[in-house]
């Protein structure tokens, strides 16, 4: 143990004389990276306290030299040129001298948020063609999820690549995307920084002391943060602070284009009713730090998802509030790129991408281009029918589906699903059998998808003109049900009729209060809940009577999505409940497509959250 200890000390002691003589420059700073354009770029570091840095670039005719202050940091600022490639940087201080090579002059964009920009390409199903022919064009910085409770002067094991398949497997794909069309508009080089963490809310993005100066945000963050099992202490990633400290305070002296975000899920529970608060003081705060107050920021908004009541849509809300409060703030919007529905994570990446970019070339570039969605403009109620107007439709709005659906009306009550058409370029028009008098106006104001879009392919965002956020929105529209018969074996069920405040379960006191009304008085069968919330393993084997779809209720939206064939059918949510108990839970249907006689096979696992509950018109049992 005692040699152990020397050791340890004699190499601590070496590590601190190799620091105090010796030049250190942070990993943002390597071989392969991207400086801005035409800016003036900074090139950082530590050495001894008042020493003597200069440095060197390929396109500069003189050296830039600057000293270290008391604490050893010293930043260079050096003038760079129009987009260019294969330069060189050299740093040196005394006898220390250090060379980056492969340096390359274009665009440098920062790539925030959580599980939706860190989605890999290797996981995304529109963008894999990146992995057979990178662009070598970009470069990438990819921070990887880390956390840190205090501010960080730099981020270790990371360093500048180039675009090849190996680091970009685990690469942003929504990032990738947004660079790659930036790229080839712009013909310059990209540079491209992903500093993402699955599952982190927007305090942790954000420098904690505006969030700590500000009662709302801390209170609001009190009690929605994960605690460790094993130390009792709240997770370092749930933090005020956190991910900034590690991933954005340590490139703070970049200079950077712009940032692009794509975040909101960890917020919906809580903060959802003021987030365009904390979303302004975050892009503020990195307006500041990045020493430019009007750095272009461009948010995507949050897809339809399984969020109870209208906590989603009043998150997506909040999302368009804070991009209509700043200049050169857009959001994208995303509603038409559910691929699964009830899925946090839709694999289409590539439109994302590209639309962020559609932003940047806008709105920061100056190109002609539209990259706008048509969004609420105002209502006028006359004769019976609201006539919803809306402002950057482009040439005209458009539905390619036989109706226009996601519009509900109120005359001061309930809502209820609406009539739509679309009566003018920029104009719809919405009514209600029987509604003489409509006084406020929905669009997908919960987690249904609309289908009205921009001629350029657009969609348009959710909204209202209430603000009531206790009145729900009605049903949204679901397809008439297929009238396929079942023979079904297999399983350990109790064979019902599904109707209002039919039971989930057999053998438990749950129903389902908002039942589907075109599944009413269908057969279904009901399994049983175990102890531990399991419920008894089984195969179940489906036959249909004739070509169709056949359904099924089920707990879980996500285990829907890993069974090859099932899909979630849109706007199908329900609820169950146990009032006795204070308790309740969504509810889907699953669909799947068959053939007469075709069999298919469902395998049950002990989760409880995988419960689903076959429903026909009739089932033999």
């Amino acid at each position: 143990m005692k040699r152990r200890i020397v050791g340890l000390a004699i190499a601590l002691l070496m590590s601190m004389a190799a620091f105090a003589g010796t030049l250190r420059l942070p990993s943002f700073i390597s071989d392969n990276m991207v400086l801005q354009r035409e800016s003036v770029a900074n090139i950082w570091g530590w050495a001894d306290a008042g020493a003597t840095v200069k440095v060197q670039a390929s396109w500069l005719a003189d050296a830039v030299s600057v000293k270290a202050d008391k604490d050893g940091c010293w930043t260079a600022e050096l003038k760079t040129s129009k987009a260019s490639k294969e330069e060189w940087v050299k740093v040196s201080c005394g006898s220390d001298e250090i060379t980056f090579v492969d340096v390359m002059i274009g665009e440098v964009w920062v790539c925030s948020g959580q599980s939706n920009m860190q989605w890999y390409i290797s996981k995304s199903i529109d963008v894999n063609e990146y992995l057979e022919y990178p662009n070598q064009n970009i470069r990438l910085y990819n921070t990887g999820r880390i956390s840190a409770a205090e501010p960080q002067d730099d981020i270790a094991d990371v360093t500048w690549t180039t675009s090849n398949p190996v680091d970009m497997k685990n690469f942003s794909a929504v990032a990738y995307a947004f660079g790659d069309k930036l790229q080839r508009e712009l013909k310059v080089p990209v540079g491209l920084v992903c500093a993402a963490y699955g599952g982190t809310n927007i305090e942790s993005w954000t420098p904690a002391e505006v969030v700590n100066g500000n009662p709302i945000f801390a209170q609001g963050l009190e009690g929605n943060q994960r605690v460790n099992k094993k130390t009792n202490e709240v997770e370092l990633r749930d933090l005020p602070g956190a991910q900034y400290n590690a991933g954005i305070h340590p490139i703070e002296k970049a200079t950077i284009a712009g940032a692009i975000w794509y975040q909101g899920c960890a917020n919906v529970k809580y903060s959802n009713t003021y987030y365009d608060q904390q979303q302004v003081a975050m892009i503020n705060a990195w307006r500041e730090k990045f020493r430019n107050p009007e750095l272009p920021f461009y948010l995507v908004q949050l897809v339809p998802h399984t969020y109870d009541g209208l906590s989603g849509a009043i998150l997506r809300e909040s999302q368009a509030k804070a991009a209509a409060q700043l200049e050169h703030v857009e959001m994208v919007v995303t509603m038409d790129q559910t691929d699964r529905m009830g899925d946090i994570h839709p694999r289409n990446k590539l439109v994302v991408g590209e639309r962020l970019a559609a932003c940047a070339l806008g709105d920061h570039y100056g190109k002609k281009i539209d990259y706008k969605s048509p969004s609420f403009d105002k209502v006028e109620y006359k004769g019976g029918a609201a006539y919803v107007y809306f402002k950057d439709a482009g040439r005209k709005l458009v539905c390619y589906d036989k109706a226009v659906i996601g519009f509900q009306l109120s005359d001061g009550g309930e809502f209820h699903l609406a009539n739509a058409e679309i009566v003018a370029n920029n104009c719809v028009k919405v009514w209600v059998e029987g509604m003489s008098s409509p006084a406020q106006v929905r669009y997908c104001f919960d987690e249904s998808l609309g289908n009205l879009q921009s001629i350029n392919g657009l969609p348009v965002p959710s909204f209202r003109t209430d603000s009531d956020n206790d009145v729900l929105s009605a049903r949204a529209w679901i397809p008439e049900f297929s009238d396929v018969e079942l023979t079904i074996t297999g399983g350990n069920f109790t064979k019902g009729v599904f109707q209002p405040k039919a039971k989930p379960w057999s053998n438990r006191s749950f129903q389902i209060v908002d039942p589907i009304e075109g599944l009413c008085g269908f057969d279904y069968l009901m399994p049983q809940w175990l102890k531990k919330d399991e419920v008894i393993p089984c195969k179940v084997t489906f036959v249909a009577n004739k070509d169709g779809r056949i359904y099924m209720l089920c707990r879980n939206a996500s285990w829907v999505n890993k069974q090859k064939g099932w899909e979630l059918l849109r706007n199908s949510q329900m609820t169950y409940s146990d009032s006795r108990r204070g308790i309740s839970g969504p509810m889907w249907v699953a669909y799947r497509d068959v053939k007469r006689g075709e069999k298919v096979v469902v395998k049950w696992e002990s989760d409880a959250n995988a419960g689903f509950m076959p429903i026909a018109k009739k089932i033999n049992y």
